[in-house]
């Protein structure tokens, strides 16, 4: 267990990141359970799969344009100022979306609008936290702090959809809504108290040169497009999350989506927990090509099997690939990124894990009205899958990649 189990040395060994982590921890529990309460909410209200879809459809351009915006801020500006501001922006639409859940008749475009703008304030937060964590930490540190944000992502993503669950039923929308602001409150206690690594440049404004200079630089860099090229066709093709209300009343169990919602995060854990065990893997490109395919063979599997024990399997196996895939990716870009530029680099890393999934929702939603669920989850899972698994033949220089950090 010792040699499988998570290293905590960088909450050891800095303040400043435990109480980031701590923050992410917080606030990703009200998050997810927010999520799971605009789906119940949207579905309650339209009846349609394509109209559920299409959330991600409405929150894609936001989240492009304040995601490149948001790393070229990070690159210039105090980034703990960045993502406290960012934090408060959240706080205040959650308490939108719980206005409008407790009046007599909510209505669906708020959630329209209140959903992009929350994508938002996390898009122009992102990069510059991933520059703070880059910051924080030696370059030794990354790979077990990518395996510790994997832990926590996967573990609020069990504990979160199990209380927005839990409370959309029982109760309502709003009570999610509302949990979800006391978790910013929480958060912001800790992200006040985290050491400010001042402005990132002290001439001018952010300009649109910034912006071709990190963009230029991601070119000179085809070993991390790939890895953005990985995640967002994995994500595009078979990103199953919003659409399992639907896939869960073809099995007739009450139990079916509660399993479903906890499958993935479930298989994400438990490969947090035995990332120790690969601590010697130093091809970061091809563990990320072969979880990438395994991702896409799991929601195949899944969509395509009728017994809901297998169905479930298959989440469980595309969680635990997807888990791998993000430390890989977090490990090859915090070890290799300089930091004048990480920012925005982080802000083009938003395309890859937001967009994909935002636009994999708007496709799944589409493709269930037009051809049926198992059809649609199972043809983008094996759709993902073949793209996934040919990127090396346009990125070799991804599958060529061997880390040369020390991981003891």
């Amino acid at each position: 267990m010792s040699r499988s189990a998570l290293d905590f040395r960088p909450l050891r060994e800095s303040q400043s990141y435990r109480r980031l982590y701590a923050s992410g921890f917080v606030t990703s529990i009200g998050s997810q359970a927010s999520a799971v309460a605009l789906a119940w909410q949207l579905k309650n209200l339209t009846h349609s799969a394509l109209a559920v879809g299409a959330l991600g459809l409405v929150e894609v351009l936001p989240l492009i344009l304040a995601g490149l915006y948001g790393g070229v801020v990070a690159d210039h500006f105090d980034r703990k100022t960045i993502v406290v501001a960012t934090e408060i922006l959240m706080l205040l639409i959650s308490a939108g979306l719980a206005v409008n859940a407790l009046v007599a008749h909510p209505m669906a475009w708020v959630i329209y609008v209140g959903a992009p703008l929350a994508m938002v304030g996390a898009a122009l937060q992102s990069p510059s936290l991933g520059a703070l964590s880059q910051q924080y930490l030696t370059p030794e540190l990354q790979r077990p702090a990518a395996s510790l944000q994997t832990f926590m992502r996967s573990a609020v993503s069990l504990i979160g959809p199990a209380i927005g669950g839990l409370l959309v039923v029982s109760t309502n929308a709003a009570t999610v809504y509302l949990i979800d602001v006391v978790t910013f409150l929480c958060s912001l206690v800790f992200l006040v108290r985290i050491s400010s690594m001042g402005r990132q440049r002290d001439e001018g404004r952010p300009t649109w040169a910034d912006f071709r200079f990190g963009a230029s630089y991601a070119w000179s860099r085809p070993d991390i497009l790939g890895s953005y090229v990985v995640d967002t066709a994995a994500m595009v093709f078979a990103y199953p999350v919003l659409m399992l209300p639907f896939v869960a009343d073809t099995f007739h169990s009450p139990s079916a989506l509660a399993l479903m919602y906890a499958a993935m995060p479930a298989g994400a854990l438990l490969a947090s927990l035995s990332s120790n065990l690969f601590r010697h893997v130093t091809h970061y490109g091809r563990a990320i090509v072969v979880a990438a395919t395994a991702w896409g063979l799991g929601i195949a599997l899944f969509g395509a099997v009728h017994q809901l024990a297998i169905a479930v399997v298959g989440l469980v196996i595309a969680g635990g690939a997807d888990g791998y895939s993000g430390i890989y990716r977090m490990s090859l870009w915090n070890e290799t990124i300089p930091n004048d530029v990480r920012g925005r680099m982080g802000g083009i890393e938003v395309l890859s894990y937001s967009v994909g999934p935002t636009m994999g929702q708007f496709r799944g939603g589409w493709s269930i009205s037009r051809w049926g669920v198992r059809t649609a989850m199972a043809g983008g899972g094996l759709v993902s899958a073949l793209l996934t698994g040919a990127t090396p033949l346009a990125f070799r220089s991804l599958w060529k990649f061997e880390s040369t950090v020390t991981n003891s």
